[in-house]
């Protein structure tokens, strides 16, 4: 294996607005995340979920792979700051609208590319999440 590096992307600052509440937004992340984490664990079945703090991470590691977040307790006023081993969030709105900022994405990538691995994290997030919220019904 060539060697590789976590490289972090800082400031992207791209926000996705949403014609539906903070709340739906919230659960419709949860249900993206799960559904990843299905497929995650598809391929390597070693993910473990902490009950108590409904994070899912693998076996042996405390890298969160997903956040669950209880919808019931967040409230208009609340900023929603996430962060999981991939991605660092921040949700805002209120009982008419939504908007999810990507904050930071973490990408594993080799040392010797070339590519823009920033621009190609970015769509990625959008067709797995972005994407994932808006058609979740």
């Amino acid at each position: 294996m060539p060697p590789r590096e976590n490289r972090k992307y800082i400031d992207i600052n791209k926000e996705y607005v949403f014609n539906f509440s903070k709340g739906e937004l919230v659960s419709r992340l949860n249900m993206v995340q799960l559904y990843e984490i299905q497929k995650l664990n598809k391929q390597h079945s070693e993910i473990d979920f902490n009950s108590e703090l409904n994070i899912f991470h693998y076996q042996n590691s405390k890298d969160t792979l997903a956040l669950i977040l209880d919808n019931k307790m967040v409230s208009n006023q609340d900023t929603i700051k996430f962060k999981t081993s991939f991605v660092d969030i921040e949700i805002v709105g209120n009982k008419d609208t939504s908007a999810l900022k990507l904050l930071n994405l973490y990408h594993i990538v080799t040392l010797r590319s070339k590519k823009n691995y920033r621009k190609i994290a970015i769509k990625q997030f959008e067709k797995r999440i972005i994407n994932g919220i808006r058609k979740y019904r």
